[in-house]
């Protein structure tokens, strides 16, 4: 059992607008990408059942499922945080943390808090299609997810 993120922990140092200027185009930074996996039974002693994801430039989960994880405290399948860096005093809604869904599946997770998902400042984004983009199915805590999600 981990202590956060039964399956993949991702820490990254959050970029000032500054140095994202540098990088010269957001858009082609593509850090964290997973496709056509299956996180099952991961367990994480505090946050993040399967994953624990804390300051992505840009990270995208598409065509996934979350079956039976769970996290003692916050986020059963997915704890996503985003932190000021150590120069801002809040975090900067121009510098990028963002965490995309598309066609999504979350059965059976459970958390103290967001029995599928929780995050702190930033929203996740949802992809919309024909085929619907998430499913949700008994997650426990009282609520699936703890946030709103930007559709």
């Amino acid at each position: 059992m981990s202590r956060n993120g039964g399956a993949i922990y991702i820490e990254q140092e959050r970029l000032t607008t500054t140095a994202l200027t540098k990088a010269k185009s957001y858009d082609t930074i593509r850090p964290y990408y997973f496709e056509d996996v299956k996180f099952e039974n991961c367990t994480a002693e505090f946050d993040g059942g399967a994953i624990y994801v804390k300051n992505p430039l840009r990270m995208t989960l598409k065509e996934a499922i979350f079956f039976k994880n769970s996290a003692s405290k916050e986020g059963g399948a997915i704890q996503f945080v985003c932190e000021p860096s150590p120069r801002e005093l809040r975090v900067d809604p121009d510098t990028p943390c963002d965490f995309v869904m598309d066609q999504v599946q979350f059965t059976e997770n459970s958390a103290s808090i967001g029995g599928a998902i929780r995050w702190n400042l930033m929203e996740m984004e949802v992809t919309r299609d024909e085929r619907g983009q998430l499913d949700f199915k008994k997650n426990k805590d009282g609520t699936a997810i703890y946030g709103s999600i930007r559709f």
